[in-house]
């Protein structure tokens, strides 16, 4: 895992980004269709660490990954949320605590790559969005109203820039 994180901050470190801050991604990989992603934890890295540094989010951190299927995500969803079906990600917030988690992110394969097929885009691209979008909300962010939601979008689509990759905004009518 530290080589493929190795290859990520080089990657990045090419195209002029450089790590400010220290985010620690603990990535589970429940569904193993995850896994045929290349480079996935050092994409996962990146992502989060695109989000926090868009954020403006300094000082080391930690936070968990659940990357699994729908049938997972929709259990956790009605535990939750108490909500029927499935989602793309779902996150889950931690109490400030010293260790400086942050909580934990969780995204279903079936549905991020449908709407990744539906969107034109990427797996990759849309896992990246949906990491950034889940990180931002373990810091606090939310889409209730507009200004919050355009807040939250414009920092989404910065980071997602940041990494290469097209606002995920303009493909919606």
């Amino acid at each position: 895992m530290r080589m493929k994180a190795l290859k990520a901050a080089k990657r990045l470190a090419r195209i002029g980004i450089r790590r400010s801050m220290s985010v620690q991604v603990d990535l589970r990989v429940e569904d193993a269709r995850w896994r045929d992603l290349p480079e996935l934890d050092g994409l996962c890295q990146s992502a989060i660490e695109a989000g926090a540094r868009h954020a403006k989010r300094d000082g080391p951190a930690c936070l968990d990954v659940l990357l699994t299927g729908d049938a997972a995500l929709a259990a956790l969803n009605v535990q939750w949320r108490g909500k029927d079906g499935p989602t793309d990600v779902l996150s889950f917030p931690a109490e400030a605590n010293p260790e400086n988690f942050l909580g934990d992110i969780a995204i279903a394969y079936d549905i991020s790559l449908r709407d990744a097929a539906h969107s034109g885009i990427t797996i990759e691209a849309h896992l990246s969005h949906l990491l950034i979008h889940g990180f931002l909300h373990l810091l606090g962010h939310d889409h209730l109203d507009n200004d919050e939601a355009k807040r939250m979008e414009a920092i989404e689509c910065e980071a997602l820039a940041s990494l290469g990759f097209a606002n995920p905004y303009s493909r919606i009518a």
